[in-house]
C-alpha cells in the first residue's frame, strides 16, 4: 500500500513539474497550431486574423463577411471568443466567470486570395474594439481608407501569409518545421525588461514572422503574489528570440494600439510586405 502511495506521489510530482516548465508555452500556439488546421468556412478570412490577432488560436471563433468592393476586397467581423481587460491585455481563459473584462472583436480587410495564400495589408488591415462597446462608422471608414478600399489592387504593398485549412497548415510561409526560441526569448524578456523571475510569471506567445526573420511576440508579465498586476507587450526579436533594447518592446494597456504597433515594426525593420 506504502509502496503504491509513493508511485502515486511521485507521478503527481512529476506532472506537476511538467505542467510548471510548460507554463509559459501554453501560450505558444500563435498563430494556428499546424497539428490543428482550421476546418471552417471562409479560412482565408480566418488567416488574415490569425496572423494580426494577439491571441490564443482555438479556432472557435465567428467569422462574418460583411462588405466587397469593385476589385474583390473583403470587409469582414471576427467575433473572438476570447476577452480584454486593462489589467490583462489578452485573457487565454474565456468567458472567465467575475473577470473585469470584456469580448474583443475586430473589423479586417483582405485584399485578395489565390486559394493557397492570403493577401493583406501588414499591421494596418485590422481594427480591433470592445465587442460590447462596438465600433464608430467613421472608424470603419479609416480602415477602408488606409486599405485602399474601391482603388485599384497594390502589389507592392500586400504581404501573404498560408492559408489555414487541411491542405496547408504550416505555421509560418518559410518554415518547414518552426522552431521557437522559448528559452531565448525568456532571457530577452528578464534581460531587457528587469525582471526578477522569482517574482513575476512571464507568457508569451508568437503572433508572426516576417520575410527577414523577424518575430513578433505577445508578452504578458504577471506579479506572482498579486496575479491582478499584469502588464502585456508587444516585442519584435530577431529569429533566435533577441532583442537589444527597449526599443523592441511596446507597452500595451488599450486596444487602440495599431498606430502603435505599426511604428514598433518601422524601429525594427519589419518587413510589411513579402520583400525582404
Amino acid at each position: 500500500m506504502k509502496r503504491k502511495f509513493h508511485l502515486m506521489l511521485t507521478l503527481l510530482l512529476a506532472l506537476t513539474l511538467l505542467i510548471g516548465n510548460l507554463g509559459c508555452r501554453l501560450f505558444s500556439q500563435l498563430p494556428p497550431d499546424p497539428r490543428i488546421p482550421y476546418t471552417g468556412d471562409r479560412a482565408e478570412l480566418y488567416t488574415v486574423a490569425a496572423y494580426t490577432m494577439p491571441e490564443e488560436r482555438k479556432y472557435a471563433v465567428n467569422i462574418e463577411p460583411i462588405e466587397t468592393d469593385s476589385f474583390g476586397r473583403v470587409l469582414f467581423r471576427y467575433n473572438s471568443l476570447y476577452t480584454w481587460s486593462d489589467e490583462m491585455f489578452f485573457d487565454f481563459i474565456p468567458d472567465e466567470p467575475n473577470a473585469k473584462s470584456n469580448k474583443v472583436s475586430a473589423y479586417l480587410i483582405l485584399q485578395k486570395s489565390d486559394g493557397q495564400n492570403a493577401y493583406y495589408y501588414d499591421t494596418i488591415c485590422c481594427r480591433p474594439y470592445e465587442t460590447s462597446v462596438g465600433i464608430k462608422e467613421e472608424q470603419i471608414t479609416a480602415l477602408k481608407q488606409a486599405n485602399d478600399w474601391e482603388q485599384p489592387m497594390r502589389e507592392e504593398k500586400l504581404v501573404s501569409r498560408p492559408i489555414t485549412n487541411p491542405g496547408n497548415s504550416q505555421r509560418w510561409d518559410n518554415y518547414n518545421e518552426p522552431e521557437i526560441p522559448w528559452e531565448d526569448i525568456s532571457k530577452t524578456v528578464y534581460d531587457v525588461l528587469h525582471c526578477d523571475p522569482n517574482l513575476v510569471k512571464v507568457d508569451f506567445g508568437t503572433i508572426d514572422k516576417d520575410a527577414s526573420g523577424h518575430l513578433l511576440w505577445i508578452i504578458m508579465i504577471q506579479d506572482k503574489k498579486e496575479p491582478q498586476n499584469t502588464v502585456s507587450y508587444f516585442a519584435i526579436t530577431d529569429e533566435s528570440g533577441y532583442a537589444s533594447d527597449e526599443n523592441s518592446f511596446l507597452k500595451v494597456s488599450s486596444l487602440d494600439y495599431i498606430d502603435d504597433l505599426k511604428q514598433l515594426k518601422i524601429r525594427n525593420h519589419w518587413a510589411f510586405t513579402n520583400q525582404r
